[in-house]
């Protein structure tokens, strides 16, 4: 404990021979800061392209799917469709030959 006094206390009067030290410190950090702030500002703008694009690929993706679904909603009509005639045709051979 004693040591880390003694070595807290040379720091102080480090600091206070040379007021220019702190200067230099908050400039480091300030520099160090800029770099991250700028770095973070790149990665935002990265991510932000990257969710555009992911939304437009989205947005394809949608419009196709809900055109295959139009596709096969189109194909059950029609085949509901062509049972109803088929199942019509037989029901009048089925009335013919009931009659007979």
């Amino acid at each position: 404990m004693w040591v880390m006094k003694k070595k807290m206390k040379n720091e102080i009067k480090k600091s206070a021979r040379h007021p220019d030290y702190f200067e230099v410190v908050v400039e480091g950090i300030k520099d160090k800061l800029g770099v991250i702030i700028e770095g973070q500002t790149v990665i935002s703008e990265k991510f932000d392209r990257k969710f555009d694009e992911a939304a437009v690929r989205f947005d394809k993706f949608e419009q196709q799917t809900n055109n295959n679904f139009k596709t096969v909603f189109s194909f059950i009509d029609k085949t509901e469709d062509d049972f109803k005639t088929v199942f019509g045709y037989l029901s009048s051979i089925d009335e013919a030959l009931a009659h007979r």
